[in-house]
């Protein structure tokens, strides 16, 4: 049976080929299915905008909607409950 499930997560972006590039760049959701709703740097939190920059502190902030099976959300649940925030299609 599928269900829905709201989701969010928090990643960072250093060390990745996203950092320099603009969020309207990214694609997020285009090309994942999330949304990516901000970012943190440094505690301070900043809303979507096209035109902001990632860099090695920055951190997305992503919210959407997964739809699974029942294993396929648990394992969402249990990352989550464990601190590493968690998306779709993450396994153990």
């Amino acid at each position: 049976m599928l269900r829905p499930a709201g989701a969010s997560a928090e990643a960072s972006v250093a060390g990745t080929p996203l950092v320099g590039r603009t969020l309207g760049e990214l694609a997020v959701r285009e090309g994942c299915g999330v949304n990516v709703v901000g970012v943190l740097e440094r505690g301070d939190f900043r809303a979507w905008a096209p035109e902001l920059t990632t860099t090695p502190r920055k951190v997305l902030v992503m919210a959407g909607w997964v739809v699974g099976d029942a294993a396929d959300l648990d394992v969402l649940e249990r990352s989550r409950a464990a601190g590493r925030g968690g998306a779709a299609g993450d396994h153990p």
